[in-house]
């Protein structure tokens, strides 16, 4: 059995800056919210955050309004799933083409479902495809993170940084722009005693490529 999520060791800075010095450090409307507000499960999540600029951003922003309209209870019609996912992988495979100024994307392993895409933001709303979770994102951007002993989990501060970095991206060129944040959810979080435990193998896919290297 893994250790409890309230037993999670969190990175050493954490332990060396202790919780106040935590809390002065997060400028860009970084505030902290306790765990318990929480609801959703942790997972390993695919997060991809993308900034959008221009008149793209504005057809951004009102395909959202529209679809966050067709929610009944907490269900949005099939049509609207398929879309929302369609939309999330052209974003994806449209990444490296402007008016998409901004693009990252990387695995979670901790932070809760409210975290990624609404950013822990009540008045966010996301819109939820069978693959995806969708949700714009309008300047300023704030985030509210759960809290672990009392300290955001490190989680939190590669979302902050790269929020940051898509803020600043093509500022002075890009007025206008959205941030769409995007969470596939994978499985279920990774725990430190999993954790630990997977540093001692080596993992079959891997194996299977050594292997076969050099062959003829």
């Amino acid at each position: 059995m893994g250790k409890p999520v309230a037993d999670r060791k969190t990175s050493p800075i954490f332990d060396l800056i202790g919780p106040l010095l935590a809390r002065t450090i997060y400028g860009f409307l970084f505030s902290v919210v306790d765990l318990e507000s929480f609801e959703r499960q942790m997972a390993i999540q695919r997060v991809i955050l993308a900034k959008i600029g221009g008149a793209a951003a504005n057809v951004v922003a009102r395909q959202f309004e529209r679809w966050e309209r067709t929610q009944v209870d907490d269900e949005f019609p099939p049509d609207v799933q398929f879309t929302v996912d369609n939309f999330a992988e052209q974003l994806r495979a449209n990444a490296a083409q402007p008016p998409i100024v901004y693009f990252a994307e990387w695995i979670d392993m901790w932070s809760m479902g409210n975290t990624v895409p609404e950013l822990g933001n009540k008045g966010a709303s996301a819109i939820i495809g069978r693959k995806y979770w969708a949700c714009c994102h309008a300047a300023p951007i704030g985030f509210k993170t759960t809290t672990i002993g009392d300290e955001p989990p490190q989680e939190s501060y590669w979302l902050k940084r790269r929020l940051e970095e898509a803020a600043d991206a093509w500022d002075e060129l890009v007025p206008e722009w959205v941030i769409v944040l995007l969470r596939e959810p994978l499985g279920g979080s990774v725990l430190d005693d999993e954790l630990l435990a997977s540093l001692k193998v080596v993992p079959n896919w891997l194996t299977a490529v050594v292997q076969t290297t050099g062959r003829e």
